[in-house]
Order: C-alpha cells, then structure tokens, then sequence
C-alpha cells in the first residue's frame, strides 16, 4: 500500500525529503490494544525537546559556504540569554520528566580539539538547573560536522576517519566533564542521514565502546538511519547493554505536520491547509500530486487519522515486539506551529496514545523557536513562554482531553512578572501556583514589569487575554504600583480611570464566559522607627479602589494587600526581606513568591471562591 508521507522525514522541516516507502496494511490489535510493551526507561517517560538555543539559532542553508560553520558574536550572546533558569521551573511544574537538550559540534568545539568554554559552562548551569528540579536532561548531538540534516556537507561524516575521531573525542570530552551527573543521558547523533546503515552502526559502536570504557552506566541512545526513520528501526544494530535507548522520530504525514513550510519546496508549493483527522482522502491525495508528482498516492486509504498512524508507526510496533527487553523511545515528534490548533491536538494525542499503549517513552518537538526559524515547531507563546493552549499541554503530556479543566490568565505587572528562576532574583507569586494545579489546567502570564492598568490596555496586552479566554477560564488582575505614579503620565492612571479600566476588564471577561479575579497590590517593605510598615500611604488609595470596584460589580477580590502586610509586620523588617529580592522592599523573589501564593490559595479555598477549583487539595 502505498502511503501519504515520506518515511525518511527531517527534524522539524530540516531534512532533505527522502522517497516513500510501503508499510504494513494492518494494524496490531484493535488500534494498538493488547499491543506488546517496550522496556522501562526510569525517570524518562514525558519529554520536552528544547531546540532554537544552542542548535537551530540560525538557519544555515540559507547562508554563503562560508559563513555557515562560524559562531558570531551574537550567536555567543544568544546562548548567554535564550534560555532561563525559569524555562526549566516551567517546563517541570507543566508535568514533564525530562528535557531533550539540542546543541551543534560547533557551538561546543570551537575548533578540532579546542573547547568553547563558555558554551560548556552554559551547558552544565542548565544541567544544574534541571537536577535542582528533578528533572531528567537528554544531551542530543543535533548536527555533527559531516552531518547536518539541512545541508549536504561536501565531506560526510561516516565516510571521513578524521571528523569521526573528532566525534568520539567530543562525546568524551563531554562524558569528563558530566562523569557524575547520572541524570544525563548521551544522544549520539540526530537524524542520522540517508546513508549506509552498516557505516552508522559502526560508528555508533566505536562511540559506544569509547563511552564504556570511561563510564559503565552511562545513559546512551543510538536512533536509527534516514532521519531516524521508524522504518529503518530493523536496521540499526543492537547491543548487550541495558543502558543503550533505541529511538526514532515521526513527522507523519509530511503533508499535514510540515504544511506550507518554507523550507521544503514539496510542502510549500501546494499552499495546503491540512486538517486531521481527516475523512477526505481526496485532499491528501491532491497535495501529494502537485507536491510529490504522485497521481495513486494511498489508493486503500479511506482516511488519515488514528489507524492511519497505526500503519505508518507499524516499524515501532514491530521493534518492541521483537525485542521487549530494550528501551524504545520516542525522541521528536511534532507539527509546524501554524497546522490548524484543533488538529496539532488531535495529531499529538493520537501519537502519545500510540506510544502508551506500547510502553514506549516520548518527547516532544519543540519548546520554542527563534523568529528566524524557517520552520516554526513550537509549543509554546513567543512573549509569555506558556503553552498556545491547554488542550495542547494535556496531549502532550498524555493526559486524557477530559481531565483538562481550565486556564488561570495572569494580568499585572512586576510583582507578576516573570524575571527567572534565580533565588535571588524576582520572581512571579502567581507563576508559583503552578505546582497546585489540578492536572491539566495551566497558567497563562501576562505579567508585565511597569505597567498600568492603562498601559498594560493600551499597549494590547490585555487584549491577547481577552482573545485567548475560553468559557470557564480564569483571569487574576492585579494592578496599582504604577497606576499611582502621578508622575508618571506613560503609566499614570487617576482613580477614576483607574475603576474604568477595572470594570471594562472584567466585563470582557465575562463577555467571553469566564471569571474575572482581582487582586489588591502587594505591600513594599518601609517600614517606620517603631518597627512597623508605613508601606506606601498613596497606594492604599488605589487598592482601596479596586475593593470598592469589586463590591460594586460583584467580582470576587483577594486582598493580596491586607494578608501581605499582616505578614510582613508580624515577621518584623529582617525576616521580611529574606522574602524579596535583594536590595529590593517592592518584588518578592522566589521565597516570598511562594509564600504569597499560599496566602492567595489559602483565601480562596477558605472562602470557597470558584478560582478554587482549579487547585488541587495539596498546599504550597
């Protein structure tokens, strides 16, 4: 049977296309049930492909020979600052077990031999990052000198002796300097091309051996040739080690994951919005003509959906049942960012339930990508770094559709702001509810350092919430800090204004069926010669406005204010500035974040406010 998609697919769009390949016409069992279940991979099973940093940071086919294997000046300050400490804390309180780390030779090896030190440092503070959140970490060799899957290289890596020492000797390098770090796990090499597999494994072998001999225990993963094609999953070879993951990729079918990239000529041309699933072969069948020159493109398939995927995943079916003793995993799957939303879910949870059904581990592609990506795999909003919707989260994370419930809209400004993960640094108390939520709800933040309710109207951030609310979704709005700065006229917002602004935020939320939450600014540390706060008499007015407004429109208010004062004076001014951070009495930083989220939790419980719902019983 002849079917849609390439088997020999790229990483998110990189791949030179390689030629379909038949599969198998049935599928296991009744859509994979009773399906036979691939070895345990410990503290590995939900992952997240982290690309765009330190692989991915620019597109190289689109670069003169030579300029496409040097690190600029702003590539080394894009390492220093895409990805923070607060990604990982996302990425882990999202439910997630692990991280699949890409980086390129050249961004470690800054010539045969010779290290990039800077790169190296940054690699290990993510590392350290992960371990202090339990977090699992999957170092993946994207693109090796000789093998880049965008680029035909003129010298190929397993036919050069030189680039393959060079090879080995980095893995090395590598394994020296994380020898203690049990929780990282060795990926050889991404999408191996379309070459000869007795080469790769030979390759693979040599690397291996190398490892051993430095580390016994080592987590390695070796994946398969032409892309790590599932197809060609029979061809890698297989080793008398416990510790070796075998992995493979899937973008199938090409047509609906790759549509309308711009990297591939096949999938560009057609100009196709593809759906899935999708009842109307027809469709498939016409983007396959005018995009691969196919006129009996799947002629027995009556649709793409589910048991397609059956089909076109049969090689991993096979793979565990011939061999239950290894460790299958699925390294990268995922959809070009722009596939219609509905169907990025569907396509998600009918791949995730085909890998839980066998056993098999997965992660997905891709946490974000940079606006220069040619192909955009992300999951998640370019300026809040939370997922584009919740649906989404809980089919990543193999959560059944019905168990996600609803989504809780940050709205504020530096004290809700997201500024990293350091102890030190500022921190978000709405962002730390995250580790209490029911499962599969989400937090959206839209917090933003100095704004007003005017400017934070004004400048459109107000109006992406209002957009994205769905019936039953949440928004807390915390606004005063800068609407009392009078001084101010970007950000100042009179009291009369500033009650407008409320009562048209929360008619807009309620417009869109959703719950509108205010909640009063937190207090500054000034504290007088007695010992006790004298805060900020002027922002009293504003929260004292925004309780007013709340009893007038009958919105539910969290007096953030009143229990964070009562704190702060209890604790008296030297255990009060543990909570903030240092040097400042304004934006708390991780510890006070996260005592204020317990105040907020603990209110809204007691009070059985309907905002409760979303949380789980367990407390901060």
């Amino acid at each position: 049977m002849k079917t849609l998609a390439p088997l020999c697919v790229c990483f998110c769009g990189l791949c030179v296309e390689a030629a379909a390949a038949d599969a198998a016409t049935t599928a296991p069992d009744s859509l994979g049930r009773n399906a036979a279940k691939s070895a345990p991979w410990p503290g590995f099973e939900r992952g997240m492909g982290l690309g765009g940093w330190l692989t991915n940071y620019k597109r190289f086919n689109v670069l003169p020979d030579k300029w496409r294997f040097k690190v600029t000046q702003g590539d080394l300050e894009h390492f220093e600052t895409y990805i923070s400490e607060a990604d990982v804390e996302r990425i882990r309180d999202w439910g997630f077990d692990h991280v699949r780390l890409g980086f390129d030779q050249i961004v470690l090896e800054a010539s045969p031999g010779v290290w990039r030190e800077s790169a190296f440092r940054k690699l290990g503070e993510f590392v350290g990052w992960c371990e202090k959140r339990g977090l699992n970490v999957v170092l993946n060799l994207h693109k090796a000198v000789g093998n880049y899957c965008d680029i035909k290289e003129e010298v190929q890596l397993l036919d050069d002796d030189g680039l393959q020492r060079r090879f080995i000797a980095l893995w090395l390098e590598i394994e020296r300097r994380f020898h203690d770090r049990p929780g990282v796990a060795f990926e050889l090499l991404n999408e191996v091309r379309d070459v000869d597999p007795d080469k790769w494994n030979d390759l693979a072998e040599r690397t291996l051996r190398a490892l051993r001999e430095a580390n016994p225990d080592r987590w390695v993963v070796v994946g398969s040739i032409c892309w790590n094609s599932v197809s060609k999953l029979d061809k890698l070879r297989l080793w008398d080690d416990p510790r070796v993951v075998y992995t493979f990729h899937t973008y199938a079918p090409f047509e609906f994951t790759h549509q309308r990239g711009v990297l591939q000529s096949r999938a560009l041309y057609p100009n196709m919005v593809m759906e899935y699933p999708c009842a109307d072969i027809g469709r498939y069948r016409e983007c396959r003509r005018l995009g691969w020159d196919e006129d009996d493109a799947c002629p027995d398939d009556a649709a793409v959906d589910k048991a397609f995927m059956e089909r076109e995943l049969r090689g991993a079916s096979d793979f565990v049942a011939a061999h239950p003793d290894k460790i299958l995993w699925l390294g990268e799957f995922g959809t070009i960012r722009h596939a219609p939303p509905a169907s990025r879910v569907a396509w998600m949870r009918d791949v995730v339930s085909f890998c839980k059904e066998r056993g098999i581990p997965w992660c997905v592609w891709n946490y974000l990508s940079t606006p220069n990506d040619g192909n955009r795999f992300s999951l998640v909003d370019d300026d809040t770094r939370e997922f584009l919707s919740p649906e989404l989260l809980a089919a990543c994370l193999g959560a059944d559709a019905a168990s996600h419930a609803h989504t809780l809209y940050l709205a504020g400004a530096s004290t809700l702001d997201e500024h990293g993960g350091d102890e030190s640094k500022y921190a978000s108390w709405g962002s730390s509810l995250r580790p209490f939520l029911r499962e599969g709800c989400a937090i959206v933040n839209y917090g933003r350092s100095g704004r007003s309710t005017s400017s934070f109207i004004r400048e459109g951030w107000w109006g992406k919430i209002v957009e994205a609310l769905a019936p039953g979704d949440f928004v807390v709005i915390q606004f005063g800090h800068n609407d009392q700065k009078l001084d101010k006229p970007d950000v100042a917002t009179p009291i009369p204004q500033y009650r407008e602004n409320l009562r048209r935020m929360a008619a807009e939320v309620l417009a869109k069926g959703a719950t509108p939450v205010f909640a009063t600014p937190l207090v500054r540390l000034t504290y007088g010669k007695d010992g006790l706060l004298t805060d900020a008499p002027r922002l009293d007015d504003w929260a004292e406005a925004m309780r007013e407004t709340a009893v007038e429109i009958g919105v539910d208010l969290v007096d953030m204010r009143a229990m964070t004062r009562k704190a702060a004076n209890e604790a008296g001014e030297t255990e009060a500035l543990t909570w903030y951070a240092s040097g400042d009495r304004t934006h708390p930083a991780v510890k006070g974040a996260r005592l204020y989220a317990s105040f907020f939790l603990d209110d809204v419980r007691r009070r059985g406010l309907p905002v409760a719902e979303l949380f789980s019983q367990s407390h901060p």
